[in-house]
């Protein structure tokens, strides 16, 4: 629920997190899943406020690393 608040911009974002998610090869627990989704509210967060900042390279950085996030959530709900 957090998450999703963070992806809508209803909540702070938290402090950027340096965990990695497990490669995609790797099955998702819900645990792996709950670090990717908190992952993608943070990386989306950051898009939003670099955006903000004009820093459009960085944002577009970021908007790459949600996608990747993303489709490795996806991948692992098949």
């Amino acid at each position: 629920e957090t998450a999703l608040k963070q992806l809508l911009g209803e909540t702070p974002a938290a402090t950027t997190n340096n965990k990695q998610p497990p490669q995609t090869g790797e099955p998702l627990t819900p645990s792996s899943s709950d670090e990717r989704i908190k992952r993608a509210a943070q990386v989306f967060a950051d898009y939003q406020r670099l955006t903000a900042e004009g820093k459009l390279g960085e944002a577009g950085q970021k908007l790459d690393e949600l996608k990747r996030i993303l489709a490795q959530l996806q991948a692992g709900q098949k």
